[in-house]
């Protein structure tokens, strides 16, 4: 798994969600993960609970066990795996449901397990101590196996942790979140519109754009897609054009075509563009003619 860098996300995540009465609900089921009423309070109180600190072999360990234990397509072993450990890093939450996201086929047992529900219930130790790669690997899992979780997502949609991530240039990390909330009907425009296509950086643009629409080929849900497109089309096209090269462009109207997705704007900010150009081109050259002759 790549290296990350832990994101330092504040304590005022504690009071998000305070007023819901609900826990992680299961996408298409009426049933309702309840969450305890000390899971809000958790991260508020963690600083005074003891917490060993093992070696760092010792979640080097624990990593390679969840491996092999998804090579060997054991699912049980994949979900008893937390509750036999006494800590347990924000790696090893991300690997352990990485490797839940892939046994999709078996999403309805996952789900219905006391096990998992028990999962749900600590992962604010994701968003607490988590790194970019941590939060996508839990938001694409929760995607996968449609779980519906608003303290999750509501408290990655902050601002702090959204920039957090996306200064690092996690490109994956950030199409796989945009793409996880959004097929589960969160969303997601913090992400998308003000910080990834108003920050105006092309090559960020068009790498998670093209990450979007390959995460939605294979899908009926393209609302990231539609979304991203939407705000290159209202907002970012000007800046493509202007800061991004001729790859950066040609990924993005590419990517708009593969999701049969219009982008009239782009398309049409290019051609003044190259007009722009073409006009400077023939100016200089003008200008060399005549201080030759």
């Amino acid at each position: 798994m790549a290296s990350t860098v832990p994101l330092h996300i504040p304590r005022f995540l504690s009071t998000i969600g305070r007023n819901r009465n609900d826990g992680a609900s299961i996408k298409g089921d009426s049933s309702i993960v309840k969450s305890p009423a000390k899971r809000l309070n958790r991260i508020s109180n963690s600083n005074s609970r003891p917490h060993p600190i093992p070696p760092n072999r010792t979640y080097v360990n624990q990593n390679k066990s969840i491996t092999i234990l998804s090579k060997n397509e054991d699912l049980q072993g994949l979900l008893s795996f937390k509750n036999d450990r006494v800590v347990f890093n924000e790696v090893n939450w991300s690997t352990l449901f990485n490797k839940l996201g892939r046994f999709k086929g078996r999403k309805d047992e996952i789900v219905g397990d006391e096990r998992f529900k028990v999962l749900l219930e600590e992962l604010e130790e994701i968003i607490d101590e988590g790194t970019p790669q941590a939060i996508s690997n839990v938001a694409y899992s929760y995607a996968v196996l449609g779980v519906e979780d608003d303290y999750y997502f509501e408290s990655i949609n902050d601002e702090n942790v959204i920039e957090g991530i996306l200064k690092k240039g996690y490109v994956q990390d950030i199409s796989n979140t945009v793409w996880a909330g959004s097929c589960l009907g969160y969303g997601m425009e913090k992400w998308i519109c003000d910080l990834i296509v108003e920050g105006g950086r092309a090559q960020e643009i068009a790498n998670t754009f093209y990450s979007v629409i390959q995460l939605e080929q294979n899908s009926q849900n393209s609302i990231a897609g539609k979304k991203l497109a939407e705000a290159i089309e209202n907002k970012g096209a000007s800046k493509l054009v202007k800061f991004g090269g001729g790859q950066e462009i040609g990924n993005v109207i590419w990517s708009m075509a593969q999701g049969k997705l219009e982008c009239d704007g782009l398309v049409k900010g290019v051609a003044e563009e190259a007009e722009r150009i073409v006009g400077i081109a023939k100016i200089m050259e003008v200008r060399i003619f005549d201080e030759i002759f």
